[in-house]
C-alpha cells in the first residue's frame, strides 16, 4: 500500500511509451506552431504542447526517482524549425484530433494496468488532461465546419436478436447492413489511416535517405489500400 514498492513491468512501460509519444509531440507541435497561421489553431497547439512537455518532465521524474534510465525519445535535433510550411491549418488540427484518440485510449490502459496509487493518479490525471484538449479540438472543428460526423443508421422497426454465428462474417459473404459498432470501427480508422497517408506523403516528400522515404511510399500505399476497403465497405 505505500508508494515505497517497486513499479511493475506494465507501469514501467507505459511512463516509457508516454515518454517516446510524448517527445515526438514536442516535436511536431513546435514545428506546427512555427507554421500555423490560423490563431484558434495555434491556440490550441500550444495548449497541447504545454502538455506534452510537463509529461516529459514528469516522466523523467518518477524514472529517476526508480533509478530507471529515460529512454531517448526524440529531441530538437529531429526537427528544423526553418523548414518551410508542410502540412495546412486543417491537417494540423485533424493530426491532433487523432494523436488526442490515441492519447484517450493509452490513458485507460495506463490506468487499468498502473496498480501504485501514484501512478494510477497520474494518469487519471493525464487521461483528464487528453479529455480536455479532445474536448477544444472537437469544438474548433465543427466551427470550423472541416469535421466529418460519422454516418447515421435509422432506428429498427423491431427489436432483433442475433441467432446464427455466420451474422460475424455476414458482410464478408452473404451482406447484411453493417451494425453500429462496426459502423464506428470502420469510420474511426479512416480517419487515422487518412491523417496517416497526409503524413507519410509528406515525409517522403523531405526526408533525405532513400530508403527512408522509399518505406514512407509504401507505408502510404498500405494505407490508401486500407482507405478503399474500408471506403467499399461503406
Amino acid at each position: 500500500m505505500t508508494q515505497n514498492v517497486r513499479l511493475t513491468g506494465p507501469e514501467i512501460t507505459a511512463l516509457w511509451g508516454q515518454y517516446m509519444n510524448d517527445s515526438m509531440s514536442v516535436c511536431v507541435l513546435t514545428y506546427f506552431i512555427k507554421t500555423v497561421k490560423d490563431d484558434e489553431v495555434k491556440s490550441i497547439l500550444e495548449f497541447a504542447l504545454n502538455l506534452s512537455k510537463t509529461h516529459v518532465e514528469k516522466v523523467k521524474e518518477l524514472l529517476k526517482k526508480e533509478e530507471y534510465p529515460p529512454p531517448k525519445g526524440f529531441t530538437e535535433e529531429d526537427i528544423n524549425l526553418n523548414a518551410p510550411p508542410l502540412f495546412s491549418d486543417n491537417f494540423m488540427m485533424q493530426y491532433l484530433y487523432v494523436m488526442t484518440l490515441h492519447g484517450m485510449n493509452s490513458y485507460s490502459l495506463a490506468v487499468g494496468t498502473s496498480v501504485r496509487a501514484d501512478q494510477r493518479e497520474y494518469f487519471i490525471k493525464c487521461n483528464q488532461e487528453a479529455t480536455t484538449l479532445y474536448d477544444k479540438m472537437l469544438d474548433l472543428m465543427l466551427h470550423k465546419g472541416v469535421f466529418s460526423r460519422p454516418p447515421y443508421i435509422n432506428a429498427p422497426h423491431e427489436t432483433d436478436i442475433v441467432d446464427k454465428q455466420d451474422y460475424l462474417g455476414g458482410w464478408f459473404t452473404k451482406k447484411r447492413p453493417l451494425n453500429g459498432i462496426e459502423v464506428g470501427n470502420i469510420y474511426y480508422n479512416m480517419q487515422k489511416t487518412i491523417a496517416k497517408i497526409d503524413l507519410e506523403i509528406g515525409f517522403s516528400q523531405v526526408c533525405h535517405s532513400k530508403e527512408v522515404r522509399e518505406y514512407f511510399q509504401r507505408g502510404a500505399n498500405i494505407c490508401k489500400k486500407h482507405n478503399d476497403i474500408f471506403t467499399q465497405l461503406f
